[in-house]
């Protein structure tokens, strides 16, 4: 889920693991490596576990301080700091979105107010409907 959230913002190089039968494979088209890889491959780490302070401590002590990190629970991204959430960090603005496409089982009048209002702003917006067409 991360991974999702932050694509648009960054560029991920990478996924590493400490679990060495993961390392050589990928995961989102992107090489999985192990933790000993990383320093040279990129500029910050994005640490996305639950697993948060331990591998602060590891990262640290491999030498590598530019990180921020994925809290589990609400998915906001924070700079990190002895192994504690320190400030909140604010994303670049996201790709201007040019077309949406709402697919619902049956028409909804909100989804038609939302379609509406991003019409007014240029975006191309496409209904599709599963069961009920609204005719």
């Amino acid at each position: 889920m991360a991974y999702f959230k932050l694509k648009d913002y960054y560029n991920i190089v990478a996924f590493s693991d400490n679990n060495a039968a993961l390392h050589c494979t990928e995961c989102r088209e992107l090489p999985v490596i192990l933790p000993e890889e990383i320093k040279g491959k990129a500029d910050c780490v994005i640490i996305c576990s639950d697993y948060y302070k331990e591998i602060y401590v590891q990262l640290i002590n491999m030498g590598i301080t530019d990180i921020l990190a994925v809290d589990p629970l609400s998915f906001l991204l924070y700079t990190i700091s002895n192994g504690r959430f320190m400030f909140p960090v604010k994303f670049n603005e996201p790709k201007k979105i040019k077309k949406v496409l709402f697919v619902q089982n049956t028409a909804c009048i909100r989804t038609l107010k939302i379609a509406y209002l991003l019409k007014q702003r240029g975006i191309k917006v496409d209904l599709a409907y599963q069961i009920c067409h609204p005719d």
